[in-house]
């Protein structure tokens, strides 16, 4: 049964009896919400106007947050908890709604947020983004950078992103009190990338003319190195816009390059038909944006394939695949190079929806 007012959480907290475990015992005053089973969904006291309706994940996981709750002070249940019941000196009553502390959150919070938000709110799920729903508004829900440091047990990181609701006399109505949110995308900035257009079409066609000289061998790390050695050759710096994985070479480099500068250096080597770094550049899109796959079943090419019966790979010589297939292959590969120069060459620009 959901909670729907203060005095009910209240009510509730009161009335459940503490989990007595191992892992559990009664000094941790773990009041479950609902089934006892899940020892991790419960009720934390914080004081005698405010109450936690907490999730288990305001530190690392289920399980270790009981072991170390002793260890966060209430104001850090308070701040990580999923929803927070709180009545103000003057009597009003404020619900407190935080959404995940980062991009990957784990799916359960979102799910405890359905099951466990009053009645007059819901929660809204779309591509990846989140929504509370109250009196037909729609209201962002963000995710916050805040948490736990392993080492202090202090808070760090963005500590204001969550919403706070006045619930109404009746109980039913509930006014957005704090900040408000909007989600953010990503546009194509046209006024930045029309000057390119024409370099942008000219490096793909050049591209796939040099890529017979340019198919990786064996010990190829797919053109990464070579594209960070070509950078820092010629700017002696770089920034890790298109290259996540090779810190060493960055470390014996030394300085790194701001994504403003990257991003001018990138434009310079797709315009300069002369640029020593277009070579290295050009097989590090190949490799990424999966040209290499398509060429191998552009003609008959090897299959591997296991054999449940005889447990073992079994290797045979495929069809080469069709012009109509080549055909969609390629534009898909076509609109992944797009979306890589995009990146690299910041065509990209962050558009802040509903402001």
């Amino acid at each position: 049964m959901r909670l729907n007012t203060f005095e009910q959480v209240q009510k509730r907290y009161e009335s459940t009896k503490p989990v007595n475990g191992s892992t559990t015992p009664k000094s941790l005053d773990v009041r479950p919400i609902g089934d006892r089973r899940r020892k991790h969904e419960r009720i934390v006291k914080i004081s005698d106007t405010c109450y936690a309706l907490s999730d288990g994940w305001y530190c690392w996981n289920n399980v270790t947050v009981l072991r170390r709750q002793r260890l966060h002070t209430p104001e850090q249940i308070k701040r990580f908890s999923p929803i927070v019941w709180e009545k103000t000196s003057d009597g009003t009553i404020e619900v407190t709604i935080h959404g995940a502390k980062h991009e990957h959150a784990p799916f359960s919070r979102y799910l405890f947020l359905e099951d466990n938000l009053p009645r007059g709110m819901q929660l809204k799920r779309t591509g990846g983004k989140q929504w509370v729903v109250s009196g037909g508004e729609e209201y962002f829900l963000p995710k916050s950078t805040a948490a736990i440091n392993h080492t202090t047990l202090e808070t760090i990181g963005e500590d204001n992103k969550f919403l706070v609701f006045e619930q109404s006399a009746g109980g039913t109505e509930f006014k957005l009190v704090s900040e408000r949110f909007y989600p953010k995308s990503t546009r194509i900035d046209t006024d930045v990338k029309r000057p390119y257009h024409e370099s942008i079409g000219e490096f793909y066609d050049w591209m796939l003319t040099m890529a017979p000289l340019l198919r990786p061998d064996a010990t190829s790390t797919g053109g990464a190195t070579q594209l960070i050695s070509a950078m820092l050759d010629r700017y002696g710096s770089y920034h890790l816009l298109g290259v996540r994985h090779q810190p060493r070479i960055l470390m014996q480099a030394g300085i790194i390059t701001s994504p403003e500068e990257e991003w001018a250096n990138y434009r310079e080597v797709i315009s300069n038909t002369y640029h020593p770094a277009r070579p290295a550049l050009a097989m590090f899109i190949l490799d990424v944006c999966g040209y290499w796959d398509i060429d191998r079943v552009s003609v008959p090419h090897d299959v591997r394939r296991w054999d449940s019966f005889t447990r073992q790979y079994i290797t045979h010589v495929g069809d080469a695949c069709s012009q109509e297939e080549l055909k969609d292959e390629m534009r898909r590969f076509r609109q992944r190079y797009v979306s890589r120069i995009n990146k690299l060459c910041g065509f990209i620009k962050i558009v802040t929806k509903g402001e």
